[in-house]
């Protein structure tokens, strides 16, 4: 378990790492670090963007396969491949840092949302070695790597960008360190990490779109269509507000990737305190549906309020308000998606919500970048709060009561 937990924390730490070192590589010309030459700030939206895109679009089409495929064949092999294939994306990142090589970067990323869908795998693996009794504690330590991750990403990437920390390496600093730790990683899955789960012998042929045949299903399902839907509208709100805060931040109130990492840091302290509190004082004391109506309501006022924020002091009131809304909404969205459906189906559309929310992450890097570059920095804030409002509405007027299971 401790090195799965170890396989999911780095996960995300790699994704988060890029966060505080984004506005500054591509959409400060003032910064010793920007990349793009005498490219506009608007052109590095677009390319930031599109960059922080390719994660989850690659993702969204990865994860499924490599789930067959770790059936097919065994946990242990396929974590051994992506996790290789992880740290080579971040080597690759690095070196395209350091040579300013712009179509590398793509191909990092590309490379990083492929093999980073190994989380599903570790996922796979925990279920494989916990039995219905211990498994919720099994992954309430997951959900805490994932918390960890999250909160340290950001904060690692901030921390190990300064210019003095390695003289030469400068922002790359920070990738050449989460290499490293994905080549321990390697290591620790091939001699600490027994297998969990013996293949069946298969003639099926692999499915290369199920992804896509998620998303179709989704919506073919009428009774939980709305629900499906809401999930998708936040998916996409929560995402246009994760993608642009870091720019919003170094261009309102002038923040370091140190300070943004700061941020994270204090907003992931957060996270972590509503996932164990607050989620559960309310779990007890209300339904899913009630918890829901509120949550997402409250969740797109705060990138308005964040928008109107004199001063980056007020965020720290702003952040927990922010933080716990968003917490009870994904616990609660798929806590409402499991108890909807029939027990003959629990699997496939906990699978199907998480393909319809990777794919709600996909679209708004691309889009909030170019709405950045033809009007103001904070638009996709804007754009955030209005969908989060529209997923408010679509929830409150389709779910006003329980739903009978599938």
């Amino acid at each position: 378990m401790p090195v799965l937990l170890l396989t999911i924390f780095l996960d995300l730490v790699g994704y988060g790492i890029l966060i505080p070192l984004g506005p500054l590589l591509f959409t400060d010309p003032s910064s010793p670090s920007y990349i793009l030459g005498s490219a506009s700030p608007q052109t590095g939206y677009i390319i930031f963007g599109t960059l922080l895109a390719i994660y989850p679009l690659t993702q969204f089409i990865a994860t499924p396969i490599l789930g067959q495929l770790s059936d097919r064949f065994g946990r242990k092999p396929i974590l051994n491949i992506t996790l290789l294939g992880t740290a080579i994306s971040y080597v690759t990142f690095a070196v395209a840092i350091l040579t300013h090589n712009i179509p590398l970067l793509f191909i990092s990323r590309g490379i990083d949302g492929i093999t980073g869908s190994n989380i599903a795998i570790s996922q796979a693996a925990l279920a494989d070695t916990s039995d219905p009794k211990n498994r919720s504690r099994a992954f309430g330590l997951m959900g805490a790597a994932i918390g960890a991750g999250v909160t340290l990403g950001p904060f690692i990437g901030g921390i190990f960008a300064g210019p003095l920390l390695i003289p030469g390496l400068g922002y790359s600093t920070a990738f050449w360190f989460a290499a490293l730790l994905s080549f321990l990683n390697v290591i620790l899955i091939q001699f600490f990490f027994k297998e969990t789960y013996k293949p069946i012998k298969s003639t099926d042929k692999i499915n290369l779109t199920k992804s896509v045949g998620n998303i179709v299903r989704a919506f073919n399902l009428e009774k939980m269509r709305p629900l499906f839907t809401t999930s998708l509208l936040y998916s996409i709100g929560f995402s246009f507000y994760a993608v642009s805060i870091a720019i919003y931040l170094n261009h309102r109130y002038g923040f370091t990737s140190p300070n943004i990492g700061s941020f994270y840091l204090y907003l992931g302290s957060w996270v972590i305190i509503s996932q164990l509190l607050i989620v559960r004082i309310f779990a007890k004391r209300f339904s899913e549906n009630h918890i829901l109506r509120s949550s997402l309501f409250i969740l797109s006022l705060c990138p308005l309020l964040i928008i109107g924020s004199a001063h980056w002091w007020i965020l720290l009131f702003i952040t927990p308000f922010f933080v716990a809304s968003n917490s009870l909404t994904t616990t609660n969205i798929a806590a409402l998606v499991s108890r909807s459906a029939g027990p003959t189906i629990q699997g496939e559309v906990l699978g199907i919500n998480a393909s319809v929310q990777a794919l709600g992450q996909s679209i708004p890097p691309i889009i909030g970048g170019i709405v950045a570059a033809a009007f103001v920095y904070w638009s996709p804030l804007l754009i955030s709060s209005c969908v989060l409002l529209v997923a408010a509405i679509v929830f409150f007027i389709s779910q006003k009561g329980p739903k009978q299971a599938l």
